[in-house]
């Protein structure tokens, strides 16, 4: 079984809004069928774009443009057995600390 390993992630403010940077060490892009750009102009993220990490052998970089004007909480979960990774994104002005 390979070593776990974690992706980094960070954020980028632009004048456009906020980008999630998530590189992937260790990682390809293995298949065609992955467009460098995609829209997907959802209620927290606008576009999607994938592409090798040429600061890094084997990585690969996601970034994640985010709907400007939001204030957000991101978390990430980590399925080591399924080796799965997922972001959750929520805007703070919506969350009821009333839990």
């Amino acid at each position: 079984m390979k070593a776990f390993k974690p992706p980094r992630i960070h954020a980028v403010e632009t004048g456009s809004g906020v980008q999630v940077l998530c590189d992937f060490p260790g990682t390809t892009v293995r298949t065609n069928n992955i467009p460098p750009s995609e829209s997907v102009d959802g209620e927290f993220v606008k576009r999607i774009l994938v592409k090798k990490n040429y600061r890094s052998a084997n990585s690969v970089q996601v970034t994640l443009e985010l709907v400007a004007g939001k204030n957000y909480d991101v978390q990430q979960m980590f399925f080591k057995k399924d080796n799965l990774y997922a972001i959750i994104l929520q805007d703070l002005e919506n969350i009821s600390l009333d839990r």
